[in-house]
């Protein structure tokens, strides 16, 4: 196997970075990680200094091969660099550089194919849809004041407002509550308000919450599950609208749940499954294929006139599962 004309896919975001390359069929053949990469989340150079790390460790991993196209998933990065600089400052050609937001390479890595509908959901949550028309439908994504519906922030969110209720006599006890403080090192209640508002809670940082809730629900705390519940119908509403918009509700085409709120297993996917049976009745319903890094591979091989074959996705697969 030649080392020669190689694909680099990175995906960044506010936790970490992961660089794959593959060859032309789909064979990976180096793979690194590094720290967030997010402008948004990380100041500076920073970002770039994660991507270029995973990128060194990926190429090394490799044995160092020519890099003919490469693709670049990382939220707002087009908005603080310009092509040139990008390409510059990682030592990769202009014009084989793909640089897009990780939409693209979370929803073709989950999906794993061309067609059909992904719901996401992490820190945010958004849905996202192609036919076999071409036609393509997004919702969600809205951020955390105006949407991210059944993600982990909004998941941590209602958590708090659980804590809260309980407290006030508004809501049922819950186990929640004695989570909630500790992680917070808080030595009453009272104090979540001075902890949230006063120290700026970011949105990350209330979506860590995510693991006490599953924590209580796996206790069999009911205000716990009901909010992983309903997390996973609001997701589903978001799959339900790109697949009707779509008129994807068919065997031919497959509906993901994918992202860190869907590895709370059954306590998400069952709520979200019903809710989507409810209203689709044939379009199926799968995990993901590919990690991000692997969505964003599928975009450099696209961007060399590489088709995805069952044969490239096949080996894709095949890596991200050994």
């Amino acid at each position: 196997m030649t080392l020669e004309g190689c694909y680099l896919g990175v995906d960044g975001g506010g936790t970490k970075t992961e660089a794959l390359i593959a060859d032309a069929w789909g064979h990976v053949l180096g793979r690194g990680l590094a720290g967030p990469s997010n402008p948004y989340f990380v100041a500076g150079r920073a970002a770039l200094r994660a991507i270029d790390a995973a990128i060194r460790a990926a190429r090394t991993q490799a044995g160092q091969p020519s890099i003919i196209r490469a693709a670049l998933c990382v939220p707002g990065l087009r908005r603080h660099y310009d092509i040139d600089t990008l390409a510059r400052e990682l030592g990769l050609g202009v014009e084989g550089l793909v640089v897009e937001g990780d939409d693209r390479s979370s929803f073709y890595g989950a999906l794993g194919g061309e067609h059909g509908a992904v719901v996401l959901a992490g820190t945010g949550s958004f849905a996202m849809g192609v036919n076999r028309a071409g036609e393509q439908v997004s919702v969600g994504g809205w951020g955390p004041i105006l949407g991210d519906e059944g993600s982990g922030y909004w998941i941590g969110l209602h958590a708090l407002r659980a804590v809260i209720r309980a407290h006030e006599g508004r809501g049922p006890a819950t186990l929640l509550t004695s989570l909630v403080m500790a992680h917070y090192a808080l030595s009453d209640i009272a104090e979540l308000r001075a902890r949230v508002y006063g120290e700026r809670e970011s949105q990350r940082g209330i979506s860590a919450l995510v693991p006490l809730v599953l924590q209580a629900a796996e206790a069999g705390d009911a205000s716990a599950a009901r909010i992983i519940a309903d997390a996973g119908e609001a997701l589903a509403a978001l799959g339900i609208t790109v697949v009707r918009q779509l008129g994807m509700d068919s065997a031919d085409y497959d509906l993901v749940l994918a992202g860190g709120v869907s590895r709370l297993g059954r306590w998400v996917s069952e709520p979200f499954r019903a809710a989507v049976r409810a209203v689709c009745s044939a379009i199926n319903m799968r995990g993901p294929r590919l990690s991000p890094a692997g969505g964003a591979v599928m975009l450099a091989l696209r961007a060399g006139g590489v088709a995805w074959t069952s044969k490239v996705l096949g080996n894709l697969v095949e890596a991200s599962i050994g």
